[in-house]
């Protein structure tokens, strides 16, 4: 699974958006829109491909809609990942 850090992050219908870095694809500082989002890990949103750290918000998107880190951990489901079949 690929892991990357996503900054100045806003969220879309079941994306985020943002400049990510440490991803394998992208250099870093790209301005991304994510696979489709399924849960979260701990501290961190899954998506269809990869698992993100998300640092700073985008300023504007936290004044349109304060809380919004908290908000978004709130609605997203945890989710288990299984090394092998019978695990989970």
């Amino acid at each position: 699974m690929k892991k990357a850090r996503l900054e100045n992050w806003s969220c879309g219908y079941k994306f985020l958006q943002g400049n990510v870095y440490n991803h394998p694809n992208f250099v870093n500082g790209k301005n991304v829109h994510t696979s489709k989002v399924i849960g979260k890990i701990g501290d961190k949103v899954l998506t269809k491909n990869t698992l993100y750290l998300l640092g700073e918000i985008d300023p504007e998107y936290e004044r349109l809609y304060p809380n919004a880190r908290e908000r978004l951990f709130n609605s997203l489901q945890e989710v288990k990942l299984c090394r092998y079949q019978n695990d989970c």
